[in-house]
Order: structure tokens, then sequence, then C-alpha cells
């Protein structure tokens, strides 16, 4: 029943639950669609939150297997266009000389990339070989990542120092 002592019908329930369905996989924050979607269907937040919890539950009901596949193939798309624009804000911020702006445009990169994998490996597009393997992946990358980062760091240093000695030496 919602807030406004109106009993939500079936039809209601089924597309209220797909919305939060393509909202979880946009990536979309749970805390923000969870509110626009109980503002929307004009019931408790707590309401949508037991919801949620139960979904294992419901998405079958209401989603045939392709239904999922599209809306995750969408959320891959997304996800693209997000490494795109961080990739565009790194070479940016490279001409720039902006070491924080390379920073993170290298974090959102490995960040989605991960991501992307995730929901690769949740579709069953990639095979996942074990858990290990795949938090091992993650820690490798987080470790590429630390290693990029360090070493363009100190390429940086390296660039200010001989800039500060020259000036020195005029």
């Amino acid at each position: 029943m919602g807030s406004n002592g109106k009993r939500t019908t079936k039809e209601e329930l089924h597309e209220r639950r797909k919305e939060c369905l393509a909202r979880a996989l946009r990536g979309q924050k749970t805390t923000e669609w969870v509110r626009e979607i109980a503002e929307k269907y004009d019931v408790a937040e707590s309401t949508i939150w037991d919801d949620w919890r139960r979904r294992n539950d419901w998405i079958p009901e209401i989603y045939s297997h392709a239904d999922v596949v599209d809306v995750a193939k969408e959320s891959m798309v997304q996800l693209s266009q997000v490494k795109e624009e961080a990739w565009k804000t790194y070479y940016k911020a490279q001409e720039e000389g902006n070491v924080n702006g390379r920073i993170g445009a290298l974090r959102v990169i490995q960040s989605t990339t991960v991501n992307e994998i995730e929901k690769l490996q949740s579709l069953g597009e990639m095979h996942k070989e074990s858990e290990e393997l795949d938090v091992g992946f993650k820690e490798t990358l987080q470790e590429e990542d630390s290693e990029m980062i360090e070493g363009f760091l100190d390429s940086v240093t390296e660039e200010k120092l001989k800039k500060k000695q020259e000036q020195v030496e005029e």
C-alpha cells in the first residue's frame, strides 16, 4: 500500500521493480534511486529498500534473461563512455601538466575497467576461474595503477628538479 493509503497494483509494482533494477545496473547510487523511486511511486523509502533486499525473489518474475542482458549491455555502453571521457581528461591534464587530474583520471579508468569485468562475469560473458583469480586481478590492477602513478610522480619530480636547477643556474 502506498503512503497515500492507495493499494499498489501488480502493474505498478512490476514497473517499480523494473525501474529499480535498471537504475542499479546503470550504476546510479542506490540511496539516490531509492529516494527518487519512493517519491515517484508515492511509497516509503523503506518499502523500496525491503523490496530491493528481496530482489532475487522477483527478478525472474518480471524479467526474461534477454531483458536483463539488454539493460546490462546498456550499462556497459555507459561504462565505456565514462572510460572514454576519463581518457580525454587524462590527456588534457597531461597537456596542462596537471598531475592530480591525471591521477584522478587513471583511478576512474581503473575502477571502470574492474566494473566492466564484473558485469561481463555476472552475465557469463567472461569466465571467472575462481574468486581468488577475480580478487587477484583487482589487486594486480591496483598494484599496476600504483606503480604507474609512482613512476609518473617520480618523472614529474625529476622534471621539477631540473627546472629549479636550470632557474638557479640562470
